[in-house]
Order: C-alpha cells, then sequence, then structure tokens
C-alpha cells in the first residue's frame, strides 16, 4: 500500500476541482471519492455511482463542457470527422463532371483546359483527403487510450454531496519498480518509480490516492523489508550445480 499526496493528481486529470477528493485503487476495482460541480462524469461504461447513500444512474448526455479534456479531444475529432466527408463528397461531385454530357459543338482547347483543371482539383482532394483521414486515425488512436467510450455519460441528477464512483477493474492500474544505485563501498540508494495508467474516460483529480495490491474485499498483512540486503548476482557454476544434482539423486537412492 503506498500514500500519493496532491502532485500525484497531474497524472490522471486535467482539470481542478475545489473539493477534497481520494482515489482508492485495489487490484478489482476502484473508488472514486469527489464532490461534483456539475453532473458531468465521462466518457466512461460500466461504472457505479452512489451520491450520499443513494445509488444514482448515469445516462447518456448530449452536454459536453468545454473545460472537460476528453470532450476537447472528442469535439476536435468530430470536426476532422466532418472535414473528411466533406471533402470525400467534393470528391465525388467533382466525378460526377467528368461523366456530364459533352455538348454538340466540341471545343478541343476548352476541353484539354477544363481535363486539366478537373485533375489538379482532384489530386488536390485525394492529398487533402489522405492528411485528414491520417489526422482522424491519430486522434481517435489518443482518445481510445483514454476512454473505452465516444458517448460522454453524466448522473441522471445533479449531486449536491460526496458522490462515490465505483470504477471497473482494468480501467484504472498502477505498477512500480524499484531501482538501485551502487553509490561507494556498501552503500545503495534505492529509489521506487510508480506507473499510473488511467483508461476510464473520467478526468480524476485526487487530493489523496491509495494504491493496494489486494481485492477490493480482502485483508492483506503488509510486507516490511528490514534489513533491506542487496547483493551482487553471482551465477551457481556449472560443475558446482552437477555436484548438487549428484547429491540429491544419492539421498533418493538410500531413502529408496
Amino acid at each position: 500500500m503506498m500514500l500519493i499526496f496532491r502532485s500525484f493528481a497531474v497524472l490522471l486529470c486535467a482539470g481542478t476541482l475545489t473539493y477534497a477528493s481520494t482515489l482508492d485503487v485495489y487490484q478489482d476495482k476502484s473508488f472514486y471519492r469527489y464532490r461534483p460541480a456539475t453532473p458531468f462524469i465521462g466518457f466512461t461504461q460500466g461504472v457505479e455511482a452512489v451520491c450520499d447513500t443513494s445509488r444514482t444512474v448515469l445516462e447518456p448526455t448530449l452536454a459536453c463542457p468545454d473545460e472537460q479534456r476528453l470532450c476537447r479531444l472528442s469535439k476536435e475529432i468530430k470536426a476532422t470527422e466532418d472535414r473528411l466527408a466533406k471533402i470525400r463528397y467534393n470528391t465525388d461531385a467533382l466525378k460526377a463532371l467528368t461523366v456530364l454530357p459533352k455538348p454538340t459543338a466540341y471545343d478541343a482547347a476548352g476541353a484539354i483546359e477544363s481535363a486539366r483543371a478537373i485533375g489538379e482539383e482532384h489530386a488536390l482532394l485525394e492529398r487533402k483527403a489522405k492528411e485528414t483521414d491520417t489526422a482522424l486515425r491519430l486522434l481517435s488512436q489518443q482518445f481510445a487510450t483514454q476512454a473505452p467510450s465516444r458517448e460522454p455519460q453524466a448522473l441522471r441528477r445533479a449531486c449536491k454531496g460526496e458522490l462515490i464512483l465505483t470504477i471497473p477493474r482494468g480501467y484504472i492500474f498502477f505498477d512500480n519498480y524499484y531501482e538501485g544505485e551502487i553509490s561507494k563501498g556498501k552503500e545503495i540508494s534505492v529509489t521506487q518509480f510508480l506507473t499510473v495508467t488511467n483508461r476510464s474516460g473520467i478526468d480524476i483529480d485526487a487530493d489523496r490516492a491509495m494504491f493496494y495490491y489486494r481485492r477490493a474485499r480482502s485483508y492483506l498483512n503488509p510486507l516490511h523489508f528490514n534489513p533491506w540486503i542487496v547483493s551482487k548476482y553471482t551465477p551457481m557454476p556449472k560443475r558446482m550445480l552437477k555436484k548438487k544434482q549428484d547429491e540429491s539423486g544419492t539421498d533418493g537412492d538410500r531413502n529408496g
């Protein structure tokens, strides 16, 4: 169990709240407690909500505040989709011009100039379509790594008290590792690194965050290392390893 204070909030959210909030991350689920300023929750799914002691419902909403980071990203994706649709419509319209009935009096010079202009415009539209499609793909991938749904969710009724969100497993998870550096002699400095991933679609601003290596409803005694013993790894020579194996086989024969 590790306690990370306010500086941790930068890793999980873009917005800020004026109320105290906590985040508890377990192996099977996470609990986010805070006092919401608006009914908007985020681009999530499978999340349960309790306002004070009453269960409340999350439902799709059209209202997506601009101050919410994922709302801005979602609107950018929609604008890119509209731009790509317009380019493709203009491309189809340009293709339709090439199959229109030809006039009786054929103007060779005019036909050549018209074909050249249509070709240049078609090439320009194709290039714009390719660039816009690439931009849309990158934006969509960026959104998908942060949220499980493109549909924004909000509380059916505004919550004036404390809201508790129960977030399913796999949306918020953490990992940590230790890095040791031998400075001189027998002294070593050990640094712990913590990485946290938030894919819940909810911007989380936690004044306090707790991380547990257990399930939410189980108990586990904490492990403490005292003293820390760090030594250089020395692989066992093959000859010694063979000798130990032979001794083990001899003991087996005696027991038999």
